[in-house]
């Protein structure tokens, strides 16, 4: 499985086409969008690269022999669906396209030739789409790592997690109690619990 992309590193976009000139036409469109770019024209080498690489965007012409753009979008969003999808279409294959969307959960498609401006916006929409998706997975993870720790607290130690509360009213915490739990709280314990816990 690929790696999960760096914090803060730049992101990577996988082109795949199978003629060379356009392959080399969309790397230069590419050039100085301050992403990472990897190119291949044979659909097979785009799936190893994403087996090793962590790829944020995939862009795959439609008309490839063997395998076809939307076969190879259908196979990166059942093992890599973190994975943005754009498809590149010549006007004669919008039919074929519109499968690729509907089964292949495609981000975009474009025609070609392809608009410059229009690529460049694609991809930064679809990054964004994947970055805000990251941030609530990543949120949702770190609210059940939240949640397991206290409820192997609250097994292990009865009634710690209960405090009483009043609409309205002022509560003072007992500093005997919270030193006690602070005791039975050690590193060993947390870092157990954090490996048994989602995304740990």
């Amino acid at each position: 499985m690929s790696p999960s992309p760096a914090p803060g590193a730049p992101h990577t976009v996988l082109v795949v086409d199978d003629e060379p000139n356009v392959l080399k036409a969309l790397r230069r469109t590419l050039a100085g969008s301050g992403h990472r770019i990897l190119a291949t024209v044979d659909p097979r080498e785009a799936l190893q690269i994403i087996e090793r690489e962590p790829v944020d965007v995939l862009i795959s012409d439609i008309d490839m022999p063997e395998i076809n753009g939307v076969d190879l979008v259908l196979q990166v969003r059942r093992t890599h669906p973190g994975i943005a999808r754009i498809l590149l279409t010549g006007r004669g294959h919008l039919e074929t396209a519109m499968r690729g969307i509907n089964e292949g959960e495609v981000f975009r498609y474009l025609t070609k030739p392809w608009d410059r401006d229009e690529l460049l916006a694609t991809i930064g929409q679809a990054i964004a789409r994947l970055d805000e998706l990251r941030r609530t997975v990543a949120a949702d993870q770190r609210a059940a790592r939240r949640q397991l720790l206290l409820g192997e607290l609250e097994r292990e130690h009865p009634g710690i997690c209960a405090v009483p509360f009043a609409v309205g009213a002022e509560h003072e915490l007992d500093e005997l109690r919270l030193d006690a739990v602070a005791g039975l709280v050690t590193d060993e314990w947390l870092a157990a619990l954090l490996a048994q816990a989602p995304g740990g």
